[in-house]
């Protein structure tokens, strides 16, 4: 059974994968601009670590630095009411 589990959605219906906790996880999509990576890993101490980048698109080769837009732990913190 996989540790981590993804799909994704889009003309040709939907496609599912899964990864270890040794190869973990990565998933992207983008457009004509850029691209946007998820990765899932085992951190340093772990735990279930997530990482989201925006990156330039690989269809036009558009320009731009790779950037970092969050990193965490991959849990669900419980919600006070």
């Amino acid at each position: 059974m996989s540790h981590y589990y993804g799909s994704v959605q889009g003309n040709r219906g939907v496609a599912t994968r899964g990864g270890s906790k040794n190869s973990g996880f990565t998933a992207w999509a983008q457009n004509g601009q850029a691209r946007v990576y998820v990765e899932l890993s085992v951190g340093d101490d772990g735990e279930d670590c997530y990482k989201v980048t925006l990156c330039p698109s690989t269809i036009n080769h558009a320009g731009g630095q790779e950037r970092v837009l969050a990193t965490g732990k991959l849990k669900m913190r419980s919600v006070r009411k």
